[in-house]
């Protein structure tokens, strides 16, 4: 059984992470260069690499630049093509090639010791409140089958109801308190053996492994900062399809009890980096709801012995 909660906060991140993903430009490309026509010319590559399909950003490159073939460059230095006719940087500049990147980069933010990303357009996410939105709502796993364990390993042989999974909490008669159940082996939730925790011998006998939910269903917002030249947009982008159903259908994807609520209006706030320079910044607050569940271990009764028991005996009269 887990004590923490599931879907954990790590979940969260990674579902929002995704549908973020999934909506921006996610190449990782970074690299120095020059586009004449539809030909990109590839001088210099910092990280990454360039493929068929990849959003091409940088100053003065018009928006929806995509690598649709492959030149002499393979993913590194050499030419390409694009969907689009343009010259960058325009004719005259100095210098004759500029820094593109192929997509953004989303991470976590208040990780210590841990540099910017690479490419100048990223997103970081911090959670900054945790709501309950209902009570608590409160349901039982009765789990009933026939095993016995020897050292590590406990084979099961008949289940009367439930599904074993790791995590659960073993019962029975002589079953050293607690014995927890760490992988499947052959057993998927049913008949097989199983790996458990601690190592002891039971003979063949009826085991349980019961358990109470605690699910509690909760607001979670997570402030998006949206760095990078092409902020407004991507903040725009992420706001909109954030609150429609194509989020709530990309959240599912993710597998977690993770869905979208609701996002506030992007508004620009200016960061100053380590060098004091003003860098482009617009801040967005995703409100999900998360349907956090914590599980107990719980026994039940799921037999009644019953004996006669002499009241004369047993109580005798004084």
């Amino acid at each position: 059984m887990s004590l923490a909660p599931s879907p954990t906060q790590s979940n969260i991140l990674t579902a929002l992470r995704s549908f973020i993903l999934g909506i921006l430009p996610n190449g990782n490309g970074l690299f120095t260069g020059s586009i004449s026509g539809t030909t990109l010319t590839v001088s210099a590559v910092q990280n990454g690499t360039i493929n068929i399909g990849d959003a091409v950003l940088g100053e003065g490159i018009y928006p929806g630049t995509f690598v649709i073939s492959l030149g002499t460059g393979t993913g590194g230095i050499g030419t390409y093509t694009v969907n689009q006719s343009q010259t960058v940087p325009p004719a005259g500049s100095d210098p004759a090639t500029i820094t593109m990147w192929t997509g953004i980069e989303v991470v976590a933010a208040q990780d210590n010791r841990v540099p910017e990303p690479s490419v100048p357009d990223f997103v970081t996410m911090t959670p900054i409140m945790q709501s309950r939105l209902s009570t608590n709502v409160d349901t039982y796993q009765d789990v009933l089958f026939t095993a016995a364990i020897s050292g590590n390993t406990m084979t099961v042989s008949a289940v009367n109801h439930g599904s074993i999974a790791p995590g659960q909490i073993v019962f029975g008669v002589g079953v050293a308190s607690p014995t927890k159940i760490l992988a499947y082996a052959t057993g998927t939730g049913g008949t097989g053996t199983y790996t458990v925790s601690p190592a002891q011998t039971v003979a063949s006998e009826q085991m349980s492994s019961g358990g109470e939910l605690f699910l509690q269903p909760t607001k979670v917002t997570v402030q998006l900062d949206v760095h990078g030249p092409n902020s407004a947009d991507n903040s725009q982008t992420i706001s909109t399809l954030f609150r429609d159903n194509f989020g709530v259908e990309a959240f599912a994807l993710s597998g977690f009890d993770v869905t979208p609520l609701y996002v506030g209006d992007p508004r620009q706030l200016p960061f100053e980096n380590e060098n004091q320079q003003i860098e482009n910044r617009w801040v967005i607050d995703a409100v999900m709801q998360v349907n956090a569940i914590i599980t107990a271990p719980q026994q039940f009764a799921d037999e009644l012995n019953i004996s006669v028991v002499s009241v004369e005996a047993t109580y005798p009269a004084t």
